[in-house]
């Protein structure tokens, strides 16, 4: 049984002889008849060649800018970090927050001996003239207790208690009055 007589709908029959030249444009096979007869195979390489090289170009192109895009906003984004770093920096400066690690637990300056300018060196001053003030205290209170005569048995002249500095009085920036602590 030839092939176009064929039953069963599992095939489509077409003539061999029509498949040169199918006239059905619906067909896998239709060729017009002006591409038929092209035979300059190396310009159409050449055309496919320049189509793929111009497309890989533009590729490039499109990842260049973005890229160069990606680079500007990294540095755009480098540049703000560094700009608010020294904000920072500089507020820490101003307000003197990182410099209060460096500063003494005292107003006092070890090399040049003398109590800051402030309150709190005025206070720290205060706080030692009463300790000295104590002291000579405590000095004559001892030296009325341990002699039991008012001359020196030695020498037979007259002995004399300590003297007695003032009582110091209070800085007035401390809300001073007469009395200060009685430690």
């Amino acid at each position: 049984m030839p092939f176009s007589q064929r039953t069963g709908g599992f095939h489509k029959y077409s003539d061999p002889g029509s498949l040169v030249a199918a006239e059905d444009p619906s067909s896998a096979l239709y060729v017009n008849e002006q591409e038929r007869f092209v035979t300059d195979v190396a310009a159409e390489d050449k055309a496919r060649r320049e189509r793929d090289h111009s497309r890989r170009a533009a590729e490039m192109l499109r990842r260049r800018e973005r890229e160069a895009t990606r680079e500007e906003d990294r540095w755009t984004r480098m540049e703000e970090a560094k700009r608010r770093e020294e904000e920072r920096v500089a507020e820490m400066r101003r307000s003197g927050s990182k410099a209060r690690r460096n500063r003494g637990s005292e107003p006092y300056d070890l090399i040049t001996q003398e109590y800051a300018s402030d309150a709190g060196g005025a206070r720290l001053k205060h706080q030692d003239e009463m300790t000295k003030y104590r002291a000579a205290m405590r000095a004559q209170f001892l030296q009325e207790k341990a002699r039991g005569v008012d001359f020196d048995i030695l020498s037979g002249d007259g002995r004399s208690l300590i003297d007695l500095p003032d009582r110091p009085l209070e800085p007035p920036e401390l809300g001073g009055g007469a009395a200060g602590p009685s430690h």
